[in-house]
């Protein structure tokens, strides 16, 4: 059972959006009666009375243009839009005619109307301030429908919850926090795995997976793979390789990932041995298409026409094996001869070895696994370093805008640029921990005091004001 209506659930997503929140106290203290409900005029409480007293939406400004000031329903929509489009000054002109009316427009202001000048200013400087960040109701309502339903999955699915919301993140940089929030429940996210992961982000015996698409430069090869992997699970990084036949750079990019680490905790020792697969693999793809090219060609060698020579000479995948003078004899011959080098071939291949010996640099195994995911997934840089609140610093979730800031964690993306005026160099950067990333600047001064800290991959504790970008 909740403990508010649903009404109350549309009044608190209306109210809390970005910009100024300065009714939210006061509609929770008269929310749960520990403050009386007040109007600036008696007018106010029939538009006012179901939000505590709080102009919370836009419609609620067009009733009161019209009940205060003699707006007609028109005018009133005017308002409402100056509102939504954020237009300032134009609002500013409105107030005006809101306290004293307009002739020209039949408005009669809320002076004329028995509202003093002191209270009308009041009312529509608190319109003003609501401007800001104006929604209307009916969009709250969908909101609030949305978060109702959003709140309720997250709390008894949320590992279908989190899964679901990974694959509809807008960027990569967004599945950080995500990850980070996840794990709060209780949710596991793990590397992409070649024989548990889907395309997307999937549910595997309590556990998300990563898809094997988000994997850089395998995207186009990931639903081949899942259909192969349809006719039994892969075996090992040969049998994978033996049956798939993917490129240097899918096969790389998967192991760097951590795709067939269920084989190898030595991710490394797996890239050693590609150039082995690769050699030994097309050699006996070589020989295959020899023995099949000879099957074709055997049972029609004796009884074919000149012509019909000629034409099996003109396919491509025959070339190698049919000449003027072949005969049957010959087309054994080579036949049995392929059919040993593959032999061969297949035992060569059985003996390529992983090797356990082959060290492994752990930074750069991180470093390429973000770079071929996006984000740090089965280690993270600040997994080796305490907890932000055990060096007195803030984690990046619980930043708060508008207020100085301790914040610890890994820098990339790292960008020294010069001054245009001075020439004097300044940086640019992200600064990342396991709850999500900040973008950071250092501008002259600091960076003089400082540059020998900043630097890629480097773990670093910052003080500075947070602030909001444009987008917010």
């Amino acid at each position: 059972e909740l403990p508010f209506c649903f009404e109350d659930l549309i009044l608190l997503i209306s109210m809390y959006r970005p910009g100024p929140m300065q009714f939210l106290d006061e509609v929770i203290e008269v929310k749960n009666k520990r403050k009386e409900m007040s109007f600036l005029c008696p007018e106010l409480e029939p538009i006012l009375g179901k939000t505590y007293g709080a102009i919370v939406y836009q419609e609620q400004v067009m009733e009161i243009c019209q009940t205060l000031a003699g707006y007609s329903l028109g005018q009133a929509d005017m308002v409402r839009r100056f509102m939504s489009k954020k237009k300032m000054v134009k609002l500013e002109h409105e107030k005006e005619s809101f306290i004293y009316g307009d002739k020209n427009r039949q408005i009669v202001g809320c002076v004329s109307n028995g509202i003093s000048e002191d209270v009308a200013v009041k009312i529509f400087d608190q319109m003003i301030d609501f401007a800001k960040y104006a929604f209307n109701k009916s969009h709250a309502a969908a909101y609030a429908l949305n978060c109702f339903a959003t709140a309720w999955l997250k709390n008894y699915y949320p590992i279908y919850f989190f899964a679901n919301a990974m694959n509809w993140a807008p960027e990569i940089k967004k599945l950080s926090g995500l990850m980070y929030e996840a794990k709060k429940f209780g949710v596991e996210v793990k590397a992409p795995n070649i024989n548990e992961s889907g395309y997307g982000f999937e549910v595997r015996d309590n556990v998300i997976y990563f898809g094997l698409s988000s994997v850089g430069g395998v995207k186009s090869n990931a639903q081949a793979i899942i259909e192969e992997r349809k006719k039994g699970s892969f075996t090992s990084l040969k049998n994978f390789y033996k049956r798939v036949k993917p490129n240097k750079k899918v096969l790389e990019n998967l192991i760097s990932a951590g795709a067939f680490d269920e084989f190898s905790s030595n991710r490394e020792a797996m890239k050693y041995v590609i150039p082995a697969l690769l050699e030994t693999g097309k050699k006996c793809r070589e020989k295959q298409a020899i023995i099949d090219a000879c099957n074709i060609v055997l049972p029609v060698i004796e009884t074919a026409t000149p012509d019909e020579l000629i034409k099996l000479q003109e396919n491509a995948g025959l070339k190698a094996v049919i000449k003027n003078n072949t005969t049957k004899d010959k087309l054994l011959d080579k036949l049995n001869k392929a059919k040993e080098s593959y032999s061969s071939l297949e035992e060569e291949f059985d003996l390529i070895i992983i090797p356990t010996q082959l060290e492994e640099d752990k930074n750069q195994r991180m470093a390429k696994e973000k770079s071929l995911l996006g984000l740090y997934v089965t280690e993270h840089t600040m997994d080796y370093y305490p907890v932000a609140d055990e060096i007195g610093a803030t984690t990046i979730e619980d930043t708060t805008i508008g207020e100085n800031a301790v914040s610890y964690g890994v820098i990339s993306d790292l960008r020294v640029v010069n001054r245009k005026k001075d020439g004097k160099p300044m940086a640019f950067f992200s600064i990342e921990d396991r709850s999500g990333e900040m973008k950071c600047c250092c501008f002259v001064q600091q960076f003089e005091r400082c540059a020998e800290y900043i630097k890629e991959n480097k773990v670093v504790k910052l003080y500075g004001s947070c602030v909001a970008n444009e987008t917010g």
